[in-house]
C-alpha cells in the first residue's frame, strides 16, 4: 500500500502502542453470557437484572422540533422503541439502531478510506479519556497544538502527567515544518518520542483554524514518517456546509492506518439534558475501548 505521494505506508503496530492498561483489558464473560440469551424468545431473564417491559414509567415520549429541525412534534410510542429507551444497553458499541445510523453518517459525510467502526460513548470527556488511557502512560510525551481545548488541557492532558509537546500553529492549524522540527530534533537529542498526537482540525478550539486538505495531508504523512497515532477531536466539521466551497472531511478522510479515533461529532450537547452522547470511528483502537 502506498500514500499519496507513492511512498509506502507501513501498518501501524497497534500492539506496541498500548499501554499496560489496554494490553489487560479482557471482554467481560458475564456479560457475554447475558448477551447471548437476549432476546431468545420464550425464556425470561433472570439475570442481568434488566427489569420487565411493564415495569417501565414512560409509554409514550413527545418531543416539539424547532424550525430547524423542520418543525412540528415527533412522537416515539411503539414499546419497542420506549421499552429501549429505558432498559440496561448491554451492547458493547452502543444502542445499535443509533450506531448503524451514525455509522451511515460517516460513511456519507466523512468519506473514509477503508473499514469503519463506529461506538457510541457517553459524551465527549469520556471518550476522549479512554482512548487516551489505551495509548499513553503517566510521563509519556504527546503533540498536540500550541494552542488547544482548555477544558480536555487542564481536566485531562495535565493531571494524567503526560509530557506536553506544544507544535506552533498558523491560520490553517499545527504547522506541519513545526511538528517535523520538534520531532527530529528530539530523535537527535536522544529524547523520548511520541506516540501520539491530539488535534483539532475543524474550527479548531480556541482559536478558529481549520486545516484544509492540503495541510491535513502533510500532518498525516509527518504522523506516518514518525509512526505517530493522531486522536482526532472533530466535533465541529460536522458544522459545514457539506457541499458548500472548502468544505473537507475530517482526517478520517485521508489514509487511516494512524487514526486511533476520529472522534466524529464528540457531543457535547444532547436531545435530554445531562445525557450527553458523542461516538468513535476508526482503527483497531476501537476494540479495546469496547473493554473499558
Amino acid at each position: 500500500m502506498t500514500n499519496d505521494s507513492g511512498a509506502p505506508v507501513r501498518p501501524v503496530d497497534w500492539n506496541s502502542m498500548w499501554t499496560a492498561k489496554a494490553r489487560s483489558l479482557r471482554p467481560a464473560r458475564l456479560a457475554r453470557i447475558v448477551n447471548s440469551f437476549m432476546g431468545v424468545p420464550g425464556i425470561v431473564g433472570m439475570h442481568g437484572g434488566l427489569p420487565p417491559a411493564d415495569a417501565f414509567p414512560i409509554s409514550s415520549i413527545s418531543f416539539g422540533l424547532g424550525p430547524m429541525a423542520g418543525g412540528g412534534v415527533l412522537d416515539i410510542s411503539g414499546p419497542k422503541d420506549t421499552v429501549a429507551a429505558q432498559q440496561y444497553c448491554f451492547a458493547p458499541s452502543g444502542y445499535e439502531p443509533l450506531r448503524a445510523r451514525l455509522h451511515a453518517l460517516t460513511l456519507a459525510q466523512q468519506r473514509p478510506q477503508g473499514a469503519v467502526q463506529v461506538n457510541v460513548t457517553c459524551g465527549s470527556t469520556y471518550g476522549l479519556d479512554v482512548v487516551l488511557d489505551l495509548l499513553l502512560e503517566r510521563g509519556d510525551p504527546l503533540l498536540l497544538e500550541e494552542y488547544t481545548y482548555s477544558h480536555a488541557l487542564e481536566a485531562q492532558l495535565m493531571p494524567k502527567g503526560f509530557e506536553l509537546l506544544p507544535v506552533a500553529m498558523d491560520a490553517q492549524g499545527m504547522l506541519p515544518s513545526a511538528l517535523e522540527s520538534l520531532l527530529s530534533r528530539r530523535r537527535a537529542e536522544g529524547l523520548r518520542m511520541p506516540r501520539a498526537m491530539y488535534v483539532i482540525p475543524s474550527g479548531q478550539n480556541p482559536t478558529g483554524a481549520a486545516m484544509g486538505p492540503a495541510r491535513r495531508a502533510e500532518i498525516y504523512e509527518v504522523a506516518r514518517r514518525y509512526d505517530l497515532v493522531i486522536v482526532e477531536d472533530d466535533a465541529y466539521s460536522w458544522l459545514q456546509y457539506p457541499d458548500g466551497e472548502g468544505a473537507v472531511p475530517g482526517l478520517a478522510g485521508l489514509q487511516r492506518e494512524r487514526l486511533a479515533a476520529g472522534a466524529g461529532s464528540r457531543g457535547r450537547h444532547s436531545v435530554e439534558a445531562g445525557v450527553p452522547a458523542a461516538f468513535e470511528c476508526q482503527s483497531p483502537c476501537n476494540s479495546r475501548v469496547l473493554t473499558c
